[in-house]
């Protein structure tokens, strides 16, 4: 072929094409052949940057044309590289020459290359066409008559198999290539062309197939299916045949056109992918507000739709706060796109977007776990809006990058009534697309709630146990919910429920009195409203803390309203109250710091509850189960139940396992109060028969709460002991790996504890958990196990500074300010503690539930998964900016 005829006429065949600036015609030069212009072409393309890069524009670009999308389909190409700021593609590849290869030419005796051919920065359909007559004429010709629907899979499956999803109108997401596949080296400032730009990154989301599926199966009802998948179709058959083996097939996602920027699936086959990249991050960022706060679907594109339409006005009063130019021109701008751009936001837009968000968390959920070798499973019973809204919280909590972390998993609605093979099912799928392999990691089990668990979630619990290919579980709970639940109602009912509507006033009305503040010592501050185990922690307390600080000062506070008279004063009855709450709220407090250590488990619970119960028990003298030897041990309390037991008939509890006599709240009185007698002696003797009898009928119950409590778990925790040591003996015959009990030997989790462990201990410890790590490290991180821990032993030997700080940590010192101090030098060494640590009960966590929405949806009795997606976008919501910074933070690829 001469070199007049392969440069026929550059002008381009397709009218979309666009030049970048409209050039000149150059004159072709005769005496270049057709084999020296790639080497040219090289030549211009390097100018080309180089100018670009000192000028911004090239001058030798004049006859490069940008890449459209239409001719991708048009002409069989992919886009392989694009810019990095301007996210204009620079490099297409030819399909043909990737799937089917170049055609053997009749004419030519010599095979056909075996090389793919790229396109770079200059893309002109001549030279497409030119190429695919040369290389692919058959195949281009068949392509040529293909309509777009058989176009848009023909390089996916054969000509057949594609018209035959087309004729039967299926959806076929196309497959791209990895990198790994593509033969050609990028320039500087070039990226691939699935990756995102430096603008997209702030707007792209990676979510996992898996994922994309489960959760569309939690979101059907909710709004029209997009997702197609043998898991959907199998999730609207009754339950007889909904759990048939799947077929396996891939999830494909279709949102609606327009939708997002680009939804492509990248990744391999084995972990396909879907990147997501939407239209502004500032429209996900007001849906995950409103949400956030509770919205449903429809009122939140009612809200969406109303800034939209006052956008223009809103922004049209926009008053730059600096005079510079550049602050009026951003705010210009924002004024003209708000006016030229009309955004629609529909239901099923909406639960669309919902479900990206869910997508998105669980993803950087699945990172955290993928990277973590134990992690601990919290059920929490959320009673707050009982009956009207009730769930199960499944929570998870896992180290990653130096810090711990407790993540919402996924949420049962109104499980009181709900089947438990139905409920393990669902936390099994999502927990599965989570961490495929979390039966091989070492598994803590917490439950906690504000009322006490029914037996369906208890039998969850033993279900994971059974589920755990490895023996060792460890089990907690976390009382401390149903212990605030136990004495909050104690209190509310104390007087006729006014004794703490007076102690607010009380508390005002002193904070308000600078001359009594002025010999009080500082106020306890008052527990906040905002989430977080700390707050939570602060409002268990709060009320202790408010009793001691009045208390200490009662001498005080007693004159003063004696002189000044408010006519809000507590009268003598009220603080009889008040010495009874302040003993109880005392003693219930050092409760709470127990509950709350770190380290403790069931066995410690129930010692602690039972603990309270019998002091109370004690102090009331209370007669019942468990109650006799703790009344009997004071001299002065039997002696008084005895002498006064002619005052009238016990209080007897609901259950009536717990009695009590109103001369034992007497005996009380004045034995542990003896600031109250002049008070006694100066009441009229029915106001104290009164008070004595409340208090009686108040106290009875709750020292039959706090024995149940106590029962309740002591029986959970020995059940939970037989089930391990028949499942562990079991699995000890079969896989050959022992277990210990938890309270045998608990693994260290802070620097100081490795220090002083003792090398017998650390070879026990390998020997129990080695297989586990295994199944995480590589060998090379567990050969440096061993070497870190010597490492470390030396530095707290040698260094002072550090050995002072190692000093001063103690057993309830968070993870992250003990591990911070080593400043990741010993990686291994903290990731295995981590692991420890995080099997360990999740700290105390307390949800906005205030603005979870009341309504309830019913549940399609025939699903495979129990959810309500509503709920699920609400609480995903809440943690969304967080799990997003810390993938921004952290680099969770």
């Amino acid at each position: 072929m001469s070199a007049a005829s392969s440069l026929r006429d550059a002008a381009p065949r397709d009218g979309h094409a666009t030049l970048l600036p409209p050039p000149p015609v150059p004159l072709p030069s005769t005496s270049r052949t057709a084999k020296a212009r790639p080497a040219s072409g090289r030549k211009r393309r390097n100018e080309s940057s180089s100018a670009e890069s000192a000028h911004g524009k090239s001058t030798n670009r004049k006859r490069y044309l940008r890449f459209l999308k239409s001719h991708e389909l048009k002409f069989g190409l992919a886009p392989v590289a694009r810019d990095v700021t301007t996210g204009e593609v620079t490099i297409v590849v030819c399909r043909f020459c990737q799937y089917y290869g170049r055609e053997q030419r009749p004419d030519k005796q010599r095979r056909s290359t075996k090389n793919v051919k790229y396109f770079r920065n200059s893309f002109r359909t001549d030279q497409y066409q030119q190429h695919h007559e040369i290389s692919h004429g058959e195949r281009w010709r068949q392509y040529q008559l293909c309509s777009d629907d058989v176009k848009s899979v023909f390089f996916q499956v054969p000509e057949a198999a594609a018209a035959a999803a087309a004729s039967a109108g299926r959806q076929t997401r196309p497959v791209h290539l990895s990198s790994a596949q593509l033969d050609v080296e990028l320039a500087p400032g070039e990226i691939w062309a699935l990756d995102p730009t430096n603008e997209e990154k702030k707007r792209c989301f990676d979510v996992a197939a898996a994922i994309v599926e489960v959760v569309a199966v939690l979101a059907i009802g909710a709004s029209e299916m997009t997702v197609e998948s043998a898991m959907r179709k199998q999730s609207h058959r009754v339950i007889a045949h909904a759990h048939e083996a799947p077929t396996g097939a891939r999830a494909n996602w279709c949102p609606p056109d327009n939708m997002f920027q680009s939804c492509k699936l990248v990744g391999s086959a084995t972990e396909p992918m879907y990147r997501v990249i939407v239209h502004s991050r500032s429209q996900i960022d007001c849906m995950v507000e409103l949400a956030a706060a509770g919205l449903s679907f429809r009122q939140i594109s009612s809200a969406m739709q109303s800034f939209c339409s006052h956008a223009p006005v809103l922004l049209a009063g926009l008053t730059p706060t600096s005079g510079d130019a550049a602050s009026h021109h951003v705010a210009d701008a924002c004024y003209q796109r708000a006016r030229n751009v009309s955004l629609h936001y529909s239901e099923d837009q909406t639960a669309e977007f919902i479900r990206l968000i869910l997508a998105a968390n669980l993803t950087v959920t699945s990172r955290l776990l993928r990277r973590s070798w134990a992690f601990s499973l919290e059920l929490r019973a959320s009673m707050e809006h009982a009956p009207m809204r009730s769930y199960l919280d499944f929570r998870v909590k896992v180290y990653g990058h130096g810090a711990m972390h407790n993540v919402h998993l996924v949420s049962i609605p109104a499980f009181e009534s709900k089947c438990k093979g139905m409920m393990y099912n669902t936390l099994d799928k999502v927990l599965t697309a989570v961490l495929p392999s979390w039966r091989y990691r070492l598994i803590g089990l917490t439950t906690d709630g504000d009322a006490r668990m029914p037996a369906r979630v208890l039998d969850i619990v033993a279900r994971l146990q059974e589920e755990a290919a490895i023996p060792v579980v460890y089990r907690s709970s976390s009382a401390c919910h149903q212990l605030d639940c136990i004495v909050t109602n104690y209190y509310s009912s104390l007087q006729g429920g006014c004794f703490l509507l007076v102690l607010k006033d009380l508390s005002s009305y002193i904070r308000r009195r600078p001359e009594l503040l002025a010999v009080m010592s500082p106020p306890p501050p008052l527990p906040g409203v905002t989430t977080g185990s700390s707050r939570l922690h602060e409002r268990w307390v709060a009320l202790g803390r408010e009793t001691n600080w009045i208390a200490a000062h009662r001498d005080v506070v007693f004159q003063h309203l004696e002189t000044d008279q408010p006519p809000s004063a507590p009268d003598a009855a009220w603080w009889l109250f008040f010495a009874v709450a302040d003993w109880v709220a005392t003693r219930t407090n050092e409760t709470f710091a127990k509950l709350l250590s770190k380290h403790a488990v069931i066995a410690d619970h129930v010692a602690a509850l039972a603990s309270l119960s019998r002091a109370c028990a004690a102090a009331f003298s209370a007669s019942g189960p468990d109650t006799a030897s703790s009344s009997s041990s004071s001299s002065s309390s039997s002696s008084s139940s005895t002498s006064t037991s002619s005052h009238g008939t016990p209080f007897k509890s609901r259950r009536g396992r717990v009695a009590l006599h109103k001369s034992g709240v007497l005996a009380f009185l004045r034995a542990t109060q003896p600031a109250l007698k002049s008070l006694l002696a100066a009441t009229d003797a029915p106001v104290i028969d009164l008070t004595a009898e409340n208090v009686a009928l108040c106290s009875v119950n709750l020292i039959e709460s706090l024995l149940e409590l106590s029962t309740e778990l002591s029986h959970n925790n020995n059940h939970n002991n037989n089930h391990n040591h028949n499942h562990n003996n079991h699995n000890s015959r079969t896989s050959g790996l022992s277990t210990r009990a938890l309270t045998d030997f608990l693994p260290p989790t802070l620097p100081h504890e490795w220090v002083h462990l003792s090398d017998r201990a650390f070879a026990s410890l390998l020997h129990v958990y080695g297989p586990l790590l295994a199944r995480s490290l590589s060998p090379a991180d567990m050969a440096s196990l061993g070497p870190e821990l010597d490492a470390l032993r030396r530095a707290a030997a040698t260094d002072s500074v550090l050995s002072t700080a190692l000093a001063a940590c103690t057993a309830d010192t968070p993870f992250h300010v003990a591990w911070a101090l080593l400043q990741r030098r010993y990686a291994v060494l903290e990731r295995v503690a981590g692991g420890f640590a995080s099997v360990y009960a999740c700290a105390a966590w307390g949800p906005r539930t205030s603005d979870l929405a009341l309504c309830r949806s019913d549940t399609d009795t025939a699903r495979v998964l129990l959810a309500d997606f509503a709920l699920e976008g609400t609480l995903h919501a809440q943690q969304f900016p967080a799990l997003r910074a810390l993938q921004d933070a952290r680099g969770l690829k």
